[in-house]
């Protein structure tokens, strides 16, 4: 993570990006690095990346309400009743 908040003072996104993977790789219970990917799929508008993403963020920050929010709404709009109803 430290290596993301390095990438992230030299605007560095692409950098930013690849070590956030990375700190996720190292240690997949740890949230925050998937939140912060959520971020840039959201900013880069990748829907089917969102709902990757958020599916495996939820499981781990099951009282994110917001995030919670934001997969449910795109799980509607992709219309994948059976993953919202679950």
């Amino acid at each position: 993570m430290q290596l993301a908040v390095l990438a992230k003072a030299k605007k560095d996104k692409a950098g930013m990006k690849t070590q956030l993977e990375a700190a996720y790789r190292f240690d997949p219970t740890q949230p925050e690095p998937l939140k912060a990917l959520v971020s840039f799929a959201v900013e880069d508008k990748r829907d089917a990346d969102q709902i990757a993403l958020l599916r495996r963020y939820t499981q781990l920050e099951q009282h994110d309400q917001d995030m919670w929010t934001l997969y449910l709404g795109l799980l509607v709009d992709q219309k994948q009743w059976a993953e919202a109803v679950k």
